[in-house]
């Protein structure tokens, strides 16, 4: 296979202080940290670390929904205040080393509560470890609560009042994650009406390769501001005016969708077409874990492959910086 290189150093991204929007909590864990809790559950069927690895990752030629079967493993493990709070602090941690100065991290909190503890107490320590990363190096953090499409809308109203009840604790929007294949936007329009109305900022998983038309259903019926991963968008030029028009964020996550099968390579991602028609994009990790990667690979592995300029990769940071969902 062909090795590309950008026409800049991996180190002229690295050192940019970057703000990262759409990474998750239970797909970023340290892998040592999973092992770890896995060990202790009883549950470690791999002793050795790069087996295990090599186990748990996704990798090209998954689809969507074998990739969201692996978060059954890391979730399992997050169900304990002590751990949400370590598993946060050191991803904050993870991305300061990144260079990274502002991270909106999301995550389900109802997902975490197979022990007992609410949603709350759950909340309480994931920012009680973002906090403690702050004060020892600086990094700022914004938090998003996913809501989930294969769930009932009942979870989804519980999570959006919880987030409306936390705002002055870090909370500073919600998100639509889960199938986007077997559970379309509507039955929560009433839901992110709502969201939209307390003034939470508002970003959906869409167009991870279904038809544009989930992208357009996010915006119009959910009233996203921003799009997680949007990269059937180009199927449609009308749509793309529209987002280009509208101010809509594009959250690309690359490596993501090459391991869920959406796109084949680097090389075929939308990321040059949009910024050249104009649409605000940024690059983002997705999962830490499954997919291997940090913000600055998925910079420089675009650029790579596309042709982009320092510039180019400089312009979707500030995207980034401009479209974040900071109190």
């Amino acid at each position: 296979m062909e090795t590309r290189y950008a026409s800049f150093r991996y180190e002229d991204v690295w050192s940019m202080p970057k703000a990262e929007l759409h990474i998750h909590l239970d797909g970023s864990l340290r892998i040592d940290t999973l092992m770890e809790f896995l060990k202790e559950d009883g549950k470690l069927e791999h002793d050795d670390l790069f087996e295990f690895f090599d186990s748990i990752k996704f990798r090209g030629g998954m689809d969507l929904e074998s990739c969201l079967k692996r978060f059954e493993t890391t979730i399992s493990v997050l169900q304990t205040q002590e751990r949400v709070e370590r598993v946060a602090f050191e991803l904050a941690q993870d991305m300061f080393c990144d260079k990274v100065s502002y991270m909106e991290v999301r995550y389900c909190p109802i997902l975490h509560t197979q022990r007992g503890y609410t949603p709350q107490l759950i909340f309480n320590s994931v920012a009680k470890g973002l906090r403690r990363a702050r004060d020892m190096y600086g990094i700022e953090f914004g938090i998003i609560f996913s809501c989930l499409r294969e769930r009932p809308v009942e979870d989804a109203w519980e999570v959006v009042r919880l987030a409306e009840r936390n705002r002055q604790w870090g909370v500073v929007g919600i998100d639509l994650a889960g199938n986007e294949y077997r559970y379309p936007p509507e039955k929560f329009k009433d839901v992110f009406e709502y969201a939209h109305d307390a003034g939470l900022g508002i970003t959906v998983h869409a167009g991870e390769g279904t038809n544009a038309e989930s992208i357009r259903s996010a915006v119009r019926i959910l009233k996203a501001k921003r799009i997680g991963h949007g990269i059937t968008a180009v199927l449609d030029k009308e749509l793309m005016k529209e987002l280009r028009d509208e101010g809509i964020t594009l959250e690309f996550c690359p490596t993501s969708n090459i391991h869920t099968g959406a796109i084949r390579n680097y090389k075929e991602h939308i990321a040059k077409e949009c910024l050249d028609f104009g649409i605000k994009c940024c690059a983002c990790t997705d999962n830490r874990l499954f997919s291997n990667t940090t913000t600055s690979k998925e910079y420089y592995n675009l650029a790579a492959a596309q042709g982009l300029s320092l510039s180019d990769v400089s312009r979707m940071n500030c995207y980034a910086w401009n479209a974040a969902f900071r109190n």
